[in-house]
């Protein structure tokens, strides 16, 4: 501790320092004991200072330990011991239907001779947006090869867990395909090929072949260089599934992707399949839930009022992609990304990335094919304004938009997002004030219980649907999106990004 200053100051007792000790020990001269003292004081002094000063370092020390050093990891209730009623569904009934599927019976006609592919690594702890984008290439890949798709469940963790943690809120650790899509890709049929092999759930593959033939992914395209396309890739695949005559193959957990994230980033290396890919029956066929499509149809109001009676999706027949889901005129569609995305975009600044191959086709408008210049710091504000953009951008972009051949007629505004609500209201409030009739979010659909944690299908439903539509460029969700639009015929200038 330093001292205090009232320990110098002129208050006191005025008196000779030499007076206090024996003179001999000071010599002869009557200046020397003063002199002495004072150096013996200033010693004194010097030594307490250095002491304080010690002493404040190692509390500063401390204290800047403790501001850096990481906090302590944050433990959760075991979900297992909370009320049922806090706990997310686990969408049993739907399992149900897909292990009812004819192919899964003993008597199915076409059981014969059949042949399955298994692909046991695809994305685990990923947004929906990543594994449909990897799950529909697998399937079209899968078909190629005249073998039966292997389908598994959204699976955010496949520790064995009923539930899981993800950003500190409680969700199913799997959840069924078919609560968020329909179609060939979760066993439908292939009105276009009647006997195509059916796609098939993973228990029924792991009762048929429990000693699968295990094939990995540097065995098949170790040939095809470092950067193969996805073309490429599927090629190989397919020519090596169908020279195997076992009817069981799979990719084991250990093996390198089949698509890595490499690939549905670089537009250079996706795109080439999308001619083919596009007209399969993957896309054609493809479709999204009756659970999903309820969600639409009881919030249509809400979305885009509409002027004439629609008929709700539920009670139409599945025809195809492009016939069901038809253009919403007048409505404008925003993904906006939030929360973790704030990092995010520091990171995609870090790598001078460009738009993912999805948002990155040549006919589209906004696009960013070339890093942005500068220094990291400069380019992380460059990158901001694309990945991470503030109320004020954003209502200049729906301006823009509003402005272009594709935007005539545009109305109202679909806001896709997992921006806090204050937030939220200060945009809504904003794009009012620029005339917009009316202004939506995704915090303002209501859905039931089983709806609530695939709430992203349903906003990739309106998206889908939207006259125009405005996303994030780096994001896969927006990816698949303006892909659904494409293969459906929109015109390339009404999907825009930021």
């Amino acid at each position: 501790m330093l001292p205090s200053p009232k320990w110098w100051s002129d208050d006191r007792p005025h008196r000779r320092a030499y007076e206090l000790l024996p003179t001999a020990e000071y010599g002869a001269k009557p200046y020397a004991p003063r002199w002495s003292f004072l150096y013996r004081r200033c010693i004194r002094l010097a030594a307490l200072a250095a002491a304080g000063l010690t002493t404040i370092a190692l509390v500063v020390l401390v204290v800047r330990t403790y501001r850096v050093a990481p906090p302590p990891p944050v433990l959760y209730p075991d979900p297992t011991t909370l009320p049922p009623e806090l706990l997310p569904p686990l969408y049993g009934r739907f399992h149900e239907l897909e292990m009812q599927l004819p192919q899964h019976q003993p008597d199915y006609p076409l059981a014969e001779g059949r042949k399955y592919f298994h692909v046991n690594n695809t994305a685990l702890f990923s947004g929906w947006g990543n594994v449909q984008q990897e799950l529909l290439l697998l399937h079209y890949l899968t078909y190629r090869s005249g073998r039966s798709f292997v389908f598994d469940n959204y699976t955010w963790n496949d520790d064995g867990s009923q539930w899981s943690y993800n950003n500190g809120k409680i969700v199913p650790s799997q959840i069924p395909l078919s609560v968020q899509i329909q179609g060939p890709t979760v066993g439908a049929s292939i009105p276009s090929d009647p006997y195509a092999p059916l796609a098939v759930i993973r228990d029924h593959f792991q009762k048929e072949c429990p000693n699968p033939t295990i094939i990995t992914t540097e065995e098949v395209i170790g040939t095809l260089g470092s950067q193969p396309t996805a073309g490429q890739i599927i090629d190989a695949w397919a020519e090596k599934l169908r020279s195997v005559d076992d009817p069981c193959v799979e990719v084991p957990r250990s093996s390198k992707s089949v698509f890595d994230i490499f690939v549905f980033g670089s537009a250079d290396r996706l795109l080439d399949v999308w001619p083919e890919f596009s007209a399969s029956p993957m896309i054609t066929q493809f479709g999204w839930s009756p659970l999903i499509e309820l969600a639409f149809d009881t919030n249509r109001e809400t979305i885009l009022p509409s002027a004439a009676l629609e008929p709700p999706l539920y009670s139409l027949p599945f025809t195809s992609n492009r016939e069901r889901y038809t253009p919403l005129p007048g409505l404008l569609a925003l993904h906006i990304r939030r929360g973790d995305f704030e990092a995010h975009c520091k990171q995609l600044a870090h790598y001078s990335a460009t738009f993912t191959g999805y948002n990155a086709f040549p006919a589209l408008r906004d696009r960013l094919d070339e890093p942005l210049p500068g220094d990291e710091e400069t380019r992380v504000e460059a990158y901001r304004p694309h990945c991470y953009p503030d109320i004020n951008e954003i209502v200049r972009k729906t301006e823009e938009v509003r402005a272009s051949e594709a935007g005539q007629g545009l109305s109202r505004v679909y806001v896709m997002t997992n921006g806090p609500a204050k937030w939220v209201d200060q945009l809504k409030r904003a794009l009012v004030r620029k005339g917009w009739e009316g202004v939506a979010s995704s915090r303002d659909v209501v859905v039931n219980k089983e709806q609530k944690y695939v709430e992203q299908a349903v906003d990739m439903l309106i998206g889908q649907r939207a006259q125009a539509f405005v996303g994030n460029g780096f994001s896969s969700l927006t990816g698949q999106i303006v892909m659904l639009r494409t293969a459906n015929g929109f015109p390339m200038d009404s999907n825009r990004f930021f």
